[in-house]
């Protein structure tokens, strides 16, 4: 409510785990729903009693952007009209990495892919090959925040090394 109050753009990374809540999570996840600007989900966040499990569902549920992580088949972002792109479904099919080593944050790796793009201005498509390759680039190491990787480590994922 804060950020909303400030004119920031509010990015929500539901990570639904029901079976670590006291209560029903469902109330507070479309509450959030409503005040959120960009939403990344992946299929296990979707569906069941929490969150909606069709895109449309979603945008009407708050968001202006949805972005959709698949693991190795990549991930989509689908906008409404009134996202920093306009209305328009884009996918990316992600990055092949042989020597996986935890797949461990691999979804706040992309997330954090998604941020430094949308503080660029980044095209769509653009954005989601980039969110893909910090994402594919993470598994190469072990642990979550330990394994962020830098530019550099990005840009060999993207050029295939």
């Amino acid at each position: 409510e804060r950020a909303r109050a400030a004119g920031c753009r509010v990015l929500f990374d539901p990570n639904v785990r029901p079976e670590l809540w006291e209560v029903d999570p469902a109330p507070t996840m479309r509450r959030m729903l409503s005040m959120t600007d960009v939403l990344k989900g992946s299929r296990e966040d979707l569906g069941g009693d929490t969150l909606p499990t069709e895109p449309d569902e979603l945008l009407d549920a708050g968001p202006d952007a949805v972005f959709l992580t698949e693991g190795d088949a990549g991930a989509r972002l689908i906008a409404a009209e009134g996202s920093p792109w306009g209305r328009g479904e884009w996918h990316h099919g992600g990055y092949r990495v042989d020597d996986v080593a935890d797949t461990t944050g691999a979804g706040d790796a992309f997330t954090a892919g998604v941020v430094a793009g949308l503080v660029d201005g980044t095209a769509p498509e653009e954005l989601l090959g980039f969110a893909n390759a910090v994402a594919a680039a993470s598994t190469r190491f072990e642990g979550a925040m330990t394994a962020l990787p830098d530019r550099e480590a990005v840009e060999r994922v993207r050029d295939g090394r």
